[in-house]
């Protein structure tokens, strides 16, 4: 588990100050980011910005580009601000997961990708030289078959269709196709971008790439259909991570958050927040290598949902419930 420096945890405390002091400059619009911002430096998981280069340079970096860009917007008092233009005002409800099964799961699984085929949970798992491709029992955690990938490759999302597994890979700019009843690798496609999560609807695939985008590919080629900017209550919405596609609306949790989101396709706007904290808080008691929320496959027989994270001893198994 990798520790801040004690420069890194000033400069992470320094951060959370700014941001608030920024607040203050009468730019009621966005009060919201910096708050968020504020709350999310002082915590400690700001040390899981490094997860994926895990380089200790990265940090001061990062933190001196936040500050700069901080001094340089609140130094603007003179110049009138406007802040983006909403769309269509949209209700946002709110929900939580109603636990009814605990499933034992493989706490050494960086779990990426998630989603249930024939009875049987497909996750795709993280990290270089570790990622792999895997089938689990949804009843008792056990896993029937895996297949480990090179090492030059970081495991992303992962979705079934037309019986063929589809498995993106973060950086590597390359989508791995596995067969789905025995894993015997395919053919590989192409991309411009990170890859992170991945569904899919009748006919295209939808991937998500860090950004406040989302991009639908066709599953021939893995040529670009057409592409959505995500939005919450009118600003981008980014970190969208794994997905879930549910009776025509796209589900994805939010990377470094314990939010899932729910996502209208034909515009981008998020319509539902589902709280899962108690998830979170729960598997970290269970286990302190309990990272980051990361992980759902949706029961359309049962409208049940699998939820569960990076290196979690268990998934959750249960229904969605709205407040």
């Amino acid at each position: 588990m990798m520790k801040r420096s004690f420069m890194q945890e000033k400069v992470c405390h320094l951060m959370a100050g700014f941001f608030c002091l920024l607040s203050l400059n009468g730019r009621p619009w966005l009060n919201a980011k910096v708050a968020e911002v504020s709350r999310l430096c002082a915590k400690p998981w700001i040390r899981l910005l490094l997860r994926r280069d895990a380089s200790a340079t990265l940090f001061p970096a990062l933190a001196l580009s936040l500050l700069t860009i901080s001094f340089i917007t609140g130094c603007k008092q003179g110049s009138k601000s406007t802040p983006p233009a909403p769309l269509a005002e949209v209700q946002i409800s709110e929900g939580f997961l109603k636990v009814e099964r605990l499933i034992p799961h493989d706490k050494t699984s960086y779990t990426q990708g998630l989603e249930l085929f024939n009875g049987v949970l497909i996750e795709s798992t993280g990290q270089y030289g570790q990622s792999s491709i895997r089938k689990i029992d949804p009843a008792t955690g056990k896993v029937l078959s895996s297949v480990n990938l090179e090492d030059r490759f970081f495991g992303e999302g992962c979705t079934v269709f037309n019986d063929t597994i589809y498995q993106l890979t973060w950086k590597e700019q390359t989508c791995l196709t596995w067969a789905a009843d025995d894993l015997t690798p395919g053919k590989t496609f192409t991309y411009t971008g990170e890859g992170w999560g991945l569904t899919h609807t009748d006919t295209a695939l939808i991937r998500s790439d860090g950004t406040a985008t989302i991009t639908w590919h066709d599953p021939r080629d893995f040529s670009v259909i057409k592409t959505v900017p995500v939005t919450y209550n009118g600003n981008p919405q980014a970190y969208l991570n794994e997905l879930e596609w549910v009776d025509g609306k796209i589900y994805a949790n939010v990377y470094q958050t314990d939010k899932v989101v729910r996502i209208r396709p034909s515009d981008g706007q998020i319509d539902q927040l589902i709280d899962c904290s108690k998830l979170l808080a729960h598997a970290q008691q269970q286990s302190p290598q309990a990272e980051v929320l990361n992980g759902l496959a949706y029961v359309q027989e049962k409208n049940r949902w699998f939820i569960g994270g990076k290196n979690w001893p268990t998934l959750y198994y249960g229904e969605l419930i709205e407040k």
